[in-house]
């Protein structure tokens, strides 16, 4: 998932990875495009590097899944429980390729550079990248609150008298959300 979330690759892109791929030294992964998409090299966080060092290299593959709808298997677990834990059943709308929404869509978010948008997706035609901006563009509209984690109760008194509302509580904290203020 963090591959997809840092490269934008769709499931099949990341299971078709071959540790040819993957260059731990260097922090890179290459993702080789498929369906219309193009290959492109990416750095990668010390956090996945970290990750995929700690993988068995058993084979020629990253992943030895047979095919790579299982990702999609292997997220079904974990959405139930982060969506019975939060009570928010939008978690059980999350796939694999979700992560590639929001990687395209967060790109062009930080950037707003459609282009450059485009190269980081990899696609062929800018107008599979433009679908992104208008995601973006909503994304903001409605993006009208601010939001904090409280991790203990003291930091939760303390948003709480700030004018936060408690949006869900977790094993790890609490979310909180207030209305943002434009000056």
């Amino acid at each position: 998932m963090l591959i997809a979330v840092e490269t934008g690759a769709s499931a099949s892109e990341v299971w078709r990875l071959t540790w040819r791929d993957v260059n731990l030294q260097d922090k890179t992964i290459t993702i080789t495009g498929v369906k219309g998409h193009r290959t492109r090299q990416y750095q990668i966080s010390n956090e996945l590097a970290a990750l995929l060092m700690q993988l068995p290299k058993k084979g020629e593959r990253v992943f030895s899944f047979k095919k790579a709808r299982y990702f999609n298997d292997f997220l079904w677990k974990y959405k139930h429980i982060l969506a019975r834990e939060t009570g928010n059943t939008d978690f059980l709308k999350v796939h694999f390729h979700t992560f590639r929404h929001f990687a395209i869509s967060w790109h062009y978010f930080k950037t707003k550079d459609i282009v450059e948008t485009q190269r980081f997706a990899r696609h062929c035609n800018i107008q599979n990248t433009l679908r992104y901006v208008h995601i973006v563009k909503a994304w903001v509209k409605e993006n009208e609150y601010d939001v904090v984690y409280a991790e203990g109760k003291e930091e939760l008194t303390k948003y709480l008298s700030e004018g936060y509302e408690l949006v869900a509580k977790t094993e790890w904290g609490y979310c909180l959300r207030k209305p943002k203020t434009f000056s």
